[in-house]
């Protein structure tokens, strides 16, 4: 079915006239009239209203085909003002993806950040710039009891699923390398989505990576180390409270053997507090930022870290 058609479709199931969803929509009658007959397009910007409206996902409304090239369109426009102003860019993405979030749509909110692809701009940019400030946002409406507990975890796995999306649209992963790394999140952990870009990174170029993810008791890590021997261990931590499990995860890997003990990476949000400067002096590396951290990673590979 066409989006005419699944327009015309849609508004009889819903009892509204053409005038009725005009004034829904804050467009003319004649407006409606020439979708609904296939003379004329809806922007993307309609289109989300009009999936509001129908409280359906806006690919229900239209076909792949009319997305792409709709997306064409739009893509030609957004790659204007990322050239002229990315900062307004970024911040456009980002008011945009949370809409798609609170609306809570997991179809669109995959699609357009799976769509993102099509910009000249890093996958690692896209995540700093745009997923870690949504995930910023996310956490603060949480705090703020502006959104439940259910509603957060929705959003995360959302973007997580967004964020395979985008990566399977770009450049395949290059054959595993010499270069090995680790990466966890601090014990008791839960937030792991940083973890989960610069994994995704890193494969990109090229490592061999092991995700352990959240809530790996430190045994656990250090019979993985043990097992894997990588190069590279990579801590994650988020909340304050979780830096003393940071602490005691680096402490039993200073135990290892010599030749086991890997270099430690920690990073996260919680590595800026003051309360983090002795975990910052007890690992090998600190990035602020995951551009930074595989930044540093890609120099140490070279063998050039200093």
């Amino acid at each position: 079915m066409t989006f005419s058609e699944q327009l015309k479709y849609l508004r009889k199931q819903k009892g509204l006239s053409q005038v009725q969803l005009a004034h829904a929509l804050s467009i003319t009658q004649p407006a409606v009239a020439n979708y609904e007959s296939g003379a004329r397009m809806p922007s993307i910007k309609l289109l989300q209203k009009m999936a509001l409206i129908f409280d359906i996902a806006m690919h229900e409304l239209v076909t792949e085909d009319e997305i792409a090239a709709d997306m064409q369109m739009l893509h030609r426009e957004q790659s204007k003002i990322l050239k002229t102003n990315p900062d307004v860019f970024y911040s456009v993405q980002v008011e945009k993806l949370m809409i798609y979030l609170l609306n809570g749509h997991l179809a669109d909110i995959v699609h357009f950040i799976a769509m993102l692809h099509y910009y000249e701009i890093t996958t690692a940019m896209i995540c700093e710039r745009i997923l870690k400030v949504v995930l910023y946002r996310i956490g603060g409406l949480w705090a703020n009891g502006e959104i439940d507990v259910f509603q957060e975890h929705f959003m995360t796995e959302a973007i997580h699923l967004g964020m395979q999306q985008l990566y399977a649209k770009r450049h395949p992963f290059k054959k595993a390398g010499f270069t090995t790394f680790i990466g966890v999140t601090a014990p008791q952990e839960m937030h792991d989505m940083g973890l989960r870009m610069m994994h995704h990174e890193l494969m990109q170029a090229g490592w061999t990576t092991y995700y352990l993810g959240s809530q790996t008791a430190i045994a656990e890590v250090v019979a993985a180390v043990t097992k894997w021997e990588p190069h590279v261990l990579g801590i994650s931590c988020t909340m304050p409270q979780h830096l003393n499990g940071v602490h005691e995860l680096i402490n039993a890997i200073r135990l290892m053997p010599n030749g086991l003990q890997p270099l430690i990476l920690v990073s996260g949000q919680a590595l800026e507090s003051l309360m983090a400067d002795t975990v910052k002096k007890e690992a090998d590396l600190y990035a602020e930022s995951m551009e930074e951290a595989i930044y540093k990673l890609s120099t140490l590979k070279r063998g050039i870290y200093a």
